[in-house]
């Protein structure tokens, strides 16, 4: 799927009223023994947090970011998930204390196939684009920020 698709409503969404808190606490359980495997710790927290949203693909949202964090975290590091509510929407906040993203990299980290200059992870570039393209066709926004390499990363996911 094409960025544009995702933005002519070509991505069918199943949507129906659905906790993120709920969801990302399921998807942090479900993902724990590899994080565990890796000896990161992996916490999740928030307060129910509604939104008309398809739970199968923002949940493979979720667990891209997750993955993503898990191998880009320091060795006995920390991925945090956190999940909020205001008036305007629903954000879900994953931060991970490892390799970072340099600076020329950041405008970029969504684009179908591109790897950064900080990675050795090995992976395919489409992860970040498909999650991207799930969060778009949802009216939604993602945003990636970071210090730099070294410092860890933040991605942020807004819902309506």
């Amino acid at each position: 799927m094409s960025r544009r698709g995702a933005q002519e409503g070509s991505l069918v969404l199943d949507r129906s009223d659905t906790d993120l808190f709920q969801l990302s606490s399921e998807t942090a359980e479900r993902l724990r023994p590899q994080f565990e495997a890796a000896d990161v710790t992996l916490s999740a927290s928030g307060a129910p947090a509604v939104a008309s949203v398809d739970p199968a693909r923002i949940g493979q949202v979720l667990t891209n970011l997750l993955g993503n964090a898990l191998g880009h975290a320091a060795t006995n590091g920390a991925v945090t998930m956190i999940t909020k509510k205001d008036s305007e929407g629903v954000t879900v906040i994953i931060a991970d204390d490892g390799d970072g993203i340099a600076a020329a990299d950041l405008s970029r980290v969504f684009d179908r196939f591109y790897r950064g200059t900080t990675t050795s992870r090995a992976g395919t570039g489409i992860g970040l684009a498909i999650a991207r393209d799930i969060v778009d066709a949802h009216g939604g926004e993602i945003a990636a920020t970071s210090d730099g390499p070294g410092t860890g990363a933040t991605f942020t996911v807004r819902l309506p």
